[in-house]
């Protein structure tokens, strides 16, 4: 079966989605979070402000304020009304750390700032600006002002004096202000101290991280396309979110085995306590939570995985069962490709013949003998073959001379 897949659309965020960012090649990861901030692994924040003709404005209090992905992908872009256009802030990971673009897309200047909230971490300079214990703040140009707190909280914004000396307090809050011109961009890199970041300017920009996020998710582990975009885009970001997980518990090292990601499977369960291995040991897929039980991106996903693929039976006598779960509206159609299984990387499709359902399947290598069934589109069905296709007269019951044509 061919593995092409359509590129999925910009995905609106609800008010309460965190997204998890990062590069697979990369050494930073952190949490878009709702109110627009970026939360690190430690603690620190970063949050953005944008000075324009009504003075500051924070994201978090602004009605006018979108936010969305690109294309499915852990690639997240804010948009905030000002003047007559729209300030763009995208957050997105690299192979050095993370980036934050601001392009202004409206027709008159702004002012941005960028405000870190972290554990201090010895004495200040200008630029880098900490993050935290670990990490920099690398802008692609010098500031216009290094302020002590937050920028947005005072009318005046005044340079920082250097004389003050380092903070001592657990906490720090420092910010950057930077002049944007209309329809203009500024790019800014988050990444561990000592990297070496050429002036601070990350060369790759957000749609080229979002291409490079598509390009993956369609021809890693098991792939999934559906009718509705919306939800494929959904599917593609819980799949990044798996393989960007730093910490992954049992559901995560199950979903991604069951999706076919295996090399970050077995990376997971070596990092994974005695419980975990022997909540896996003993229930493996077939133990974890499912039915919207678990909202993360794993529950989501092992919810999604029980309802395309039941792999039972044992390695020496496998039995796959297709769409075990799915609802068999005609018209709603699927197609899945690789799907690991005991017998080797299944692929299927589900479409329509008028109402009938066509079923098409293929195992590839398999280590031997293997059982097709399709327990929801056809009861009682069953073949030895480990591809071909099969029209099924309605849901339920197969039509005899249609199946022996299929060879079924």
């Amino acid at each position: 079966m061919s593995a092409a897949r359509a590129v999925t659309p910009a995905l609106p965020l609800a008010p309460d989605e965190t997204v998890l960012l990062g590069s697979l090649a990369g050494p930073v990861r952190a949490w878009s979070e709702p109110d627009g901030a970026l939360r690190f692994r430690d603690g620190a924040r970063i949050r953005w402000r944008v000075h324009g003709e009504r003075g500051w404005q924070r994201p978090e209090r602004e009605p006018s304020r979108r936010r969305r992905t690109l294309g499915g992908t852990p690639v997240v872009e804010d948009a905030l009304r000002v003047a007559g256009g729209d300030v763009r802030v995208t957050a997105y990971g690299t192979t050095t750390g993370l980036a934050l673009e601001v392009r202004n897309a409206s027709p008159a200047p702004v002012a941005v700032a960028f405000v870190v909230t972290g554990p201090a971490a010895g004495p200040v300079a200008e630029i880098p600006l900490p993050v935290g214990r670990d990490l920099v703040l690398l802008p692609g140009r010098r500031p216009a002002h290094v302020t002590d707190g937050d920028p947005s909280a005072d009318s005046r914004v005044g340079d920082r004096s250097p004389d003050r000396g380092p903070d001592r307090s657990p906490d720090r809050t420092l910010g950057v202000v930077f002049p944007l011109s209309h329809r203009s961009r500024l790019r800014v890199a988050v990444c561990p101290v000592g990297a070496p970041l050429r002036d601070g300017v990350e060369p790759t920009g957000p749609e080229e991280a979002a291409r490079g996020w598509s390009t993956l998710l369609g021809v890693t582990g098991m792939r999934v396309e559906l009718d509705d975009p919306d939800v494929m885009a959904h599917l593609d970001r819980d799949r990044a979110a798996l393989l960007l997980d730093p910490d992954p518990d049992a559901a995560t090292v199950a979903a991604l085995e069951q999706w076919g990601f295996d090399d970050a499977a077995r990376a997971g369960w070596a990092r994974l306590g005695l419980r975990d291995r022997l909540t896996l040991g003993r229930g493996r897929i077939t133990g974890m939570p499912r039915s919207g039980s678990d909202p993360t991106p794993a529950g989501r996903l092992l919810d999604w995985g029980h309802r395309l693929l039941a792999d039972t039976g044992s390695r020496r006598a496998p039995e796959l069962a297709i769409l075990p779960g799915w609802v068999a509206d005609p018209g709603r159609a699927v197609t899945v490709h690789d799907a690991p299984t005991r017998a080797g990387r299944l692929s299927f499709a589900l479409r329509w013949h008028g109402a009938d359902p066509l079923l098409f399947w293929e195992v590839t290598g398999p280590t031997g003998p293997v059982r097709i069934t399709a327990p929801t589109l056809a009861p009682g069905w069953s073949t030895d073959r480990p591809s071909g296709e099969v029209l099924i007269s309605r849901p339920g019951r197969v039509g005899g001379s249609q199946a022996r044509r299929a060879g079924a």
